[in-house]
């Protein structure tokens, strides 16, 4: 029965990889008859990181965020420049140059300064700017929403990680109390007072603490692709 059992887990570990691997090179965008090697990596090294750095990343990165700052400034600008309509604008000139009727010419400079003010446009000025200033709040408004899902997205993230970080720790103390037990189990069933049956139910705990420990593993190697996709970058 065990064996059986064990067969059809290793059949159901095939499909799963094939349908990983279907689904990989979908999100790749690569052919379906092409091929490629999946390299194992499970090496684990819990990283010491400090969630207001990584979210100061995340804001200075993130094309959402990044994109939406760029038109609120935008907007700002043609508020700017709108409000300036209003303003009078004030030109000189100068200039050194001959002046005279008789050779030689007189030499002298010239200067002349103009002040014109900005003729009444029929309130549309002032439409302009209430316009934009709307825009300008929506935008703020936008953008703040998106800080907001930004500090979710990257939170949520990175307690993920430290809870697949321990759940490795309590992975790996129950492989060793697996081993230990099995071993137990098998110099028992060599010294004459144990049972085969003891060695089995032993070296399924051992399988079972072993895989649970590579599926933690796996876990925290999601996670942290998780997190970095969060800040956009590799925090």
């Amino acid at each position: 029965v065990d064996l059986g059992n064990a067969r059809l887990n290793v059949l159901k570990a095939e499909n799963a990889v094939r349908a990983a691997r279907i689904t990989l090179k979908d999100v790749m965008g690569i052919p379906e008859n092409a091929d490629f090697t999946i390299v194992d990596n499970l090496s684990f090294q819990k990283q010491a990181w400090i969630l207001d750095d990584i979210l100061n990343k995340a804001y200075a990165v993130r094309p959402d965020l990044l994109s939406i700052i760029a038109r609120r400034e935008a907007a700002e600008r043609s508020i700017d420049l709108a409000r300036k309509d209003y303003l009078p604008t004030l030109s000189g000139s100068a200039g050194y140059g001959f002046s005279g009727r008789d050779f030689p010419l007189g030499r002298g400079w010239n200067a002349g300064a103009s002040l014109s003010f900005p003729l009444f446009s029929g309130f549309s000025t002032n439409y302009q700017i209430d316009e934009a200033e709307a825009n300008l709040a929506i935008l703020t408004a936008n953008e703040e929403t998106v800080r907001q899902a930004i500090h979710l997205d990257v939170q949520q993230a990175y307690l993920n990680v430290q809870d697949t970080a321990e759940q490795i720790a309590m992975a790996e103390m129950t492989v060793v109390q697996a081993q230990e037990n099995y071993d137990l189990a098998s110099g028992r069933y060599r010294s004459g007072v144990g049972s085969p049956i003891e060695v089995a139910d032993a070296t399924i705990m051992l399988n079972n603490a072993r895989a649970g420990l590579n599926t933690a593993l796996c876990n925290y190697r999601i996670a942290q692709a998780v997190l970095e996709k969060s800040i956009g970058a590799k925090p």
